[in-house]
């Protein structure tokens, strides 16, 4: 019997252009085009959230499936853990340079975070990895396929 790998991740986002778009019960906001670093947690399946993300066929369930109706995963950064630490893992991500919290609630309805969400740059990526690399954590891209 396979375990099933439970921790957390950031997905990283691109939006090709700027647009509103409705998230759910928080309502319609404008999001500027760019790159965008969302941090979740998937205590019951890393890669089957991750999957998730990256697939074309899904309900908007969380606000993250929003968000990626018009933008277009890159890749994720899985970080496992027995322990949820989402939060924690976004309290770093907001320390790294021209990193900008975005949507306040997006992502945090849950904790007391005041979003999970983060506007970022290339050279926020790049560190993005560089810490990847340096605490092994895994990295998922996948081909997504349109339809």
């Amino acid at each position: 019997m396979e375990v099933s790998l439970v921790g957390s991740y950031i997905l990283i986002v691109k939006l090709q252009q700027g647009r509103e778009i409705s998230i759910g019960q928080l309502g319609r906001f404008y999001f500027e085009e760019g790159l965008y670093a969302y941090v979740g947690s998937a205590m019951n399946g890393l890669h089957a959230r991750v999957n998730r993300h990256f697939s074309n066929v899904k309900k908007r369930h969380w606000h993250i499936d929003y968000l990626l109706e018009y933008g277009k995963p890159l890749e994720a950064f899985l970080i496992p853990s027995q322990l949820k630490r989402e939060c924690e893992i976004n309290a770093h991500l907001e320390r790294i340079i021209d990193c900008k919290p975005s949507l306040k609630g997006f992502g945090s309805s849950d904790c007391n975070c005041f979003t999970h969400l983060h506007k970022i740059t290339e050279r926020t990526l790049i560190r993005i990895k560089e810490i990847a690399r340096e605490n092994n954590w895994l990295i998922y891209t996948q081909v997504r396929r349109s339809e």
